[in-house]
């Protein structure tokens, strides 16, 4: 019943082409059962000289030209069989046309919903998957439900139509041998039952292992310049090898329960047509069974034969489809943001304040009782350790994050009652990770605004001290990105980043720990270019250097997630305290580099 469930949910907005694609497979199995009854009425009464079964029958003769007339032009007979095997083809035409469609339809619909997701859903949850699980849900889940919609479901369909109606034809023709039949297809579906059970259980292991393996290859490869540089490449093979063999023995466990069942299967599909043949032979020489009625009944036994030795195999594909379903709505449901909801007319020309600000993630504190205020225009420095929470005051203020105690205050107003996306079209930020796409440089700036002019990106990209750089490239801004950067340096594509997030229009400017891969002469020189800017904004500069942060209108030290100290450079130089000891580090570190 779940599976039935899933599929009715996951065929939405296409199951009225499915619906005809089930009604074609009925067609096809009505107009090829009435071969054999062509058959049968040859032998029995055309060529032999037995009455009709039915009356219904002899009225088909008679409207096709009588018995006589038949005999004389036993051809016919043959058309009539060509015209019923082409009237099903035309149905299997339109059987594999709706069900292609419709699986099409869904496959397109599923990858886009998937997608959607991805870029809406609720940051909060990626800390429960990883990358390369989303990316297996994504790719081989949706191409594991493809196969099913695609013929398998279908087929399974056609293969309960055949067996029921050729039961109720061969009930009519001869109830022994019938019910002989029924009593083994209710023995194969019992085991198909128990094998469905099992087989579910199995894929989903199988998946699972699929999936860390693919995050693990997705992990080598990310860093494989790491791997090389300390030559590690065989230790992350002997890893690979392990992840790989777990994958394999839930795999062979996998097509070892399919063989058991496809076996069994066979030996009582084989069995079947053994008794028919066995039983019938004895009927038709008591003569009590007519020999045109036994051509018949083996014929339909051949006809049930298919779907009954598949049936282990399209109940595998159900059960792994189903799985496959189950993982991908388990996506498909997580919460997204909320972007409808929120004021969308803060201008923020006052002040940002955090007060009391706490937030706790994973039961762990990461910031405890936060407090500052940056007036609009102003510029407030953050400094700390790694790990004190600097980061996170980004998220927060991005809305990615809501704290868990506190008030986040935009001119008076809570962020909480701020629209999301209006808050991120007002607040630019040019994060630690400075993650490029694989596309030309100018695509890369002009990410956040893709109708802006050329002008206006080489006026950021100078203002980000690259602009000179690009030009020596040998495509200069046409020069494709790799790898997320890897035929780049750290400081170029920090830079590039700078120069992509001064494009968007923004009222809050921050740079988290974004000069961190340049020099001191070109870190001075960024700031001084920001400042230079005729745009008056406010702006956040978070980073381990000093140097970043010594003309900040204000200046804060965090250290466990608190603010330890808090003032200007100076101020915070007389106080002798944590950022003084940092400064004097630097400062000689500076000294000695420049000796």
């Amino acid at each position: 019943m779940k599976e039935i469930k899933l599929f009715w949910k996951i065929l939405k907005n296409n199951r009225l082409t499915y619906f005809l694609s089930m009604i074609s497979t009925i067609f096809i199995q009505i107009f090829s059962g009435l071969t054999p009854i062509v058959i049968m009425i040859t032998v029995d009464s055309i060529i032999g000289d037995k009455e009709y079964k039915y009356d219904i029958l002899e009225k088909a003769v008679n409207l096709i030209g009588g018995r006589d007339f038949l005999r004389s032009h036993i051809y016919i007979l043959a058309f009539v069989i060509v015209i019923l095997t082409g009237i099903s083809c035309i149905f299997i035409f339109l059987r594999n046309y709706y069900s292609n469609v419709a699986c099409e339809n869904l496959i397109y619909n599923l990858k886009e919903k998937m997608y959607n997701k991805f870029l809406n859903i609720d940051i909060r949850c990626l800390n429960d998957y990883s990358t390369g699980d989303l990316i297996q849900r994504s790719s081989s889940d949706i191409e594991t439900v493809r196969k099913l919609f695609s013929t398998q479901l279908v087929n399974a369909f056609g293969s309960i139509a055949t067996i029921v109606l050729v039961i109720i034809v061969m009930s009519l023709i001869n109830l022994k041998l019938a019910m002989i039949s029924i009593s083994l297809c209710i023995v194969i579906s019992f085991l198909s039952y128990v094998f469905y059970g099992k087989i579910g259980k199995i894929f989903k292991e199988t998946d699972e292992a699929e999936s860390q393996l693919m995050v693990f290859i997705k992990e080598a490869l990310f860093n494989i310049r790491v791997i090389k540089a300390f030559n590690r490449e065989d230790y992350i093979l002997k890893l690979f090898r392990e992840k790989n063999e777990e994958f394999n023995i839930t795999q062979n466990k996998f097509m070892k329960t399919s063989a058991k069942f496809r076996a069994v299967n066979d030996f009582l599909t084989f069995l079947q047509l053994a008794i028919i043949l066995v039983v019938g032979g004895y009927e038709t020489i008591s003569g009590r069974m007519n020999f045109g009625d036994l051509i018949a009944f083996v014929i339909y036994i051949n006809m049930i034969i298919w779907p009954i030795r598949q049936m282990g195999q399209l109940l595998s594909d159900m059960a792994k489809a189903s799985v496959s379903i189950s993982r991908i709505y388990e996506v498909l449901d997580l919460p997204e943001e909320d972007y409808e909801y929120g004021i969308r007319d803060v201008s923020f020309s006052e002040k940002i304040e955090f007060k009391n600000v706490s937030l706790l993630i994973n039961d762990n504190t990461v910031l405890d009782n936060i407090s500052f205020v940056i007036n609009a225009g102003e510029s407030l420095g953050v400094i700390g350790s790694t790990g004190s929470g600097k980061s996170m005051i980004v998220y927060l203020l991005l809305g990615l994050f809501e704290a868990t105690s506190g008030e986040i205050l935009i001119d008076g107003i809570n962020i909480k009652e701020i629209n999301k996306r209006y808050l991120r079209e007002k607040i630019s930020a040019i994060m630690q990770d400075s993650e490029l796409f694989n596309m030309s440089i100018l695509e890369n700036v002009k990410i956040t605004n893709d109708n802006i002019d050329d002008k206006s990106v080489f006026n950021a990209t100078e203002v980000s001290s690259i602009h000179n750089e690009i030009l020596n490239f040998s495509s200069k801004y046409e020069t494709v990105v790799v790898d997320n950067g890897g035929n780049l340096s750290g400081g170029q594509k920090q830079r590039i980043s700078i120069a992509r997030g001064l494009l968007k229009p923004f009222e809050v400017l921050i740079l988290d720990d974004s000069l961190s891969a340049v020099d001191m002469n070109t870190d001075l020189k960024i700031n001084n270019a920001l400042k230079s800017m005729d745009k008056k904004f406010t702006s956040i500069f978070i980073s381990h250097r000093i140097s970043t942060i010594t003309n900040c209108d204000n200046i804060i030290v965090m250290d466990g997630g608190k603010i330890v100290e808090s003032g200007k450079h100076n101020d915070l130089i007389m106080k002798n305290g944590i950022y003084s000891k940092i400064n004097e580090i630097q400062s000689k570190e500076y000294d000695v580099s420049n000796e």
